[in-house]
């Protein structure tokens, strides 16, 4: 159970008494301050590297908007304590988290903490952390420790999109025009900007107890950086570079190995963003001709056994390809397999008609002719 170091603020002492009261049952909660003075609390936030900031909004010299605010550079959750409902959506425009009515009821601080921690599991994902953490971007966005599986909860559409878009331009810096541009089209420039802002301030929030991904935000853009994990994107990225235009052979074999090995899949396949879609096809070809550059090699050197594997995974994923389709017949045939020739003939002309609305070219009407004596 994660533990959230607090800090209460309120110009009203008789407040505290009533907020203990409501914190009495809540085990995750930790008081570590109660203080009066709005400017004091910036200092006791940093004093006990707090978790949650629950201020009172109507105070003298520094109100609660204005004080969440100057906390905006720290690694804390802001929770309003109001009398006023109108408050709220004041409230989420400067980045709060939720707010609480007064005079705070248990059942309500429970509901926001049971939020907090349902939204910011990663406390629970740090102790799992180690050495060995990596990101898969093809096929299904996954986090792993090890061999856990760390679930990121993220509090907004918007501020998943960000982290997804960030993470695939990584290392690289991305401009806020360019950002606003892509996340918010149709959008007013400063209301775009507004948006980006607290699109990134919440992303802060949900990765920031993951000490291996960190967020950069300075001169108007914007980066994702990964320390100490292992991506498959950037490894097929740096195989690639590698590899250049040259065919597979004895020396580069292991970088194409690399391109298809890591490949599960189209990049973010469950994510249906319209920015995606040219990056994602680039790298659908560069797996599409490492598999073919690696199957020719393992062809020529050491047989079928190998380039089988190649081509059947190729083939899996992109069951419309002719070139494909036709080598795995070939293979198959040699192999003393008929049958296996003219199923992967069949799910080809399948592929092509539910995906594509196409029909099978001549090519693979005469070869399934040949194996069937069948014309289709």
């Amino acid at each position: 159970m994660s533990i959230y170091k607090a800090v209460i603020v309120d110009d009203e002492e008789f407040n505290f008494d009533l907020f203990k009261r409501a914190a009495e049952d809540i085990d995750n909660i930790k008081i570590c301050a109660c203080v009066t003075n709005p400017f004091e609390a910036v200092e006791k936030v940093k004093e006990y590297d707090a978790d949650i900031v629950f201020t009172d909004i109507e105070m003298p010299g520094l109100n609660g908007i204005e004080l969440a605010e100057r906390l905006i550079g720290e690694r804390c959750i802001i929770v309003f304590l109001t009398a006023f409902s109108q408050y709220a959506l004041e409230a989420f425009r400067v980045n709060a988290m939720d707010y609480i009515m007064k005079p705070v009821m248990a059942e309500e601080l429970k509901r926001v903490v049971n939020k907090i921690d349902f939204i910011f599991p990663s406390k629970k994902n740090n102790a799992l952390l180690n050495e060995n953490v990596r990101i898969n971007a093809f096929g299904i966005f996954a986090l792993y420790s090890g061999e856990n599986k760390l679930d990121i909860h993220f509090l907004t559409s918007k501020s998943e999109e960000l982290f997804y878009l960030l993470l695939l331009k990584g290392p690289s810096e991305v401009d806020k025009t360019t950002l606003c541009d892509i996340l918010w089209p149709d959008v007013e420039p400063e209301k775009a900007a507004a948006n980006l802002y607290t699109a990134f301030y919440r992303l802060k929030k949900t990765l920031s107890d993951i000490k291996e991904i960190s967020l950069s935000g300075k001169n108007g853009s914007y980066s994702v950086l990964l320390n100490n994990i292992d991506f498959d994107l950037q490894t097929v990225k740096k195989a690639e570079k590698s590899i250049g235009g040259l065919k597979a052979d004895k020396s580069n074999i292991s970088d194409f190995m690399s391109i298809i090995n890591n490949y599960k899949g189209p990049l973010l396949e469950d994510k249906g963003y319209i920015w995606l879609e040219p990056l994602r096809e680039e790298y659908n070809k560069v797996f599409i001709k490492a598999s073919f550059a690696a199957a020719e090699y393992y062809h020529k050197e050491y047989g079928n056994k190998k380039c089988l594997i190649i081509l059947e995974k190729l083939f899996k994923f992109f069951p419309f390809n002719e070139k494909a389709c036709l080598m795995l017949c070939d293979l198959y045939e040699k192999e003393g397999s008929k049958i296996s020739a003219v199923e992967i003939i069949h799910n080809h002309i399948l592929a092509l008609k539910d995906m594509l609305d196409m029909k099978p070219s001549k090519n693979i009407k005469a070869e399934l002719k040949k194996l069937t004596r069948d014309d289709i």
